[in-house]
């Protein structure tokens, strides 16, 4: 079975930010990367989306998917984002899953995470041909991971996610994340080793029921 690598980003910039590194080298294996913005960009939203598409353009998705919900409203619509995302699961059918880790800083960021493990329980019981079902890993934005299970060299491909990242100049102008998440990229790197590494947790499928949002 090919590799179907779906990834969720809460807003535009969050894909690069939280996990561009690796999905650079994905894109160089060969596999087949799907691409879901969960918001609008807001007031400027149009100008963020083609932000967005120069991005990723090296990536060259097989698919992107844009939904329309607010910005740092997604925890007042998990059952409708949940619903959404089960979708995009079932027409894509992924192995792997990334969105961001469930204790990230921003609250658009953990309402993401939960509402992709609910529309991942969603998709498996909807009995959608032959899929086995997906790993999730949760990357790292606004916060950096307390336990890591999945740590990925990425110094052969740090210049392209600098690169990507400066298409974001609309995100950056007075908070530059984006030097933060690089920051930690190279710490990743100089605790194991490498130049440059990007962090996911593992998030469980199973399990007790997703809890309420706090």
């Amino acid at each position: 079975m090919s590799t179907r690598v779906l990834v969720i980003a809460p807003h535009y910039d969050d894909e690069t930010l939280g996990c561009g590194g690796t999905l650079a080298l994905l894109s160089r294996r060969g596999c087949e990367i799907h691409l879901v913005w969960c918001t609008d960009g807001g007031l400027h939203g149009a100008l963020r989306r083609e932000e967005a598409s120069l991005a990723t353009r090296a990536l060259d998705p097989a698919s992107t998917t844009h939904l329309p919900f607010p910005e740092l409203a997604l925890r007042e619509r998990a059952g409708s984002l949940a619903r959404a995302l089960s979708r995009s699961i079932c027409d894509v059918r992924p192995t792997e899953i990334l969105c961001p880790h469930r204790d990230d800083g921003h609250p658009d960021h953990r309402a993401c995470a939960r509402s992709t493990v609910l529309a991942a329980r969603m998709a498996a019981i909807s009995r959608i041909g032959r899929w086995e079902g997906a790993r999730v890993f949760g990357y790292e934005v606004w916060a950096p991971l307390r336990h890591v299970a999945r740590l990925v060299d990425i110094s052969s491909v740090a210049g392209v996610k600098r690169l990507s990242l400066r298409h974001y100049r609309s995100q950056f102008s007075r908070r530059r994340i984006d030097r933060a998440c690089l920051a930690l990229n190279r710490y990743r790197g100089l605790l194991s080793g490498v130049a440059a590494a990007e962090a996911f947790s593992a998030i469980p499928l199973d399990g007790p029921p997703v809890p309420e949002f706090p």
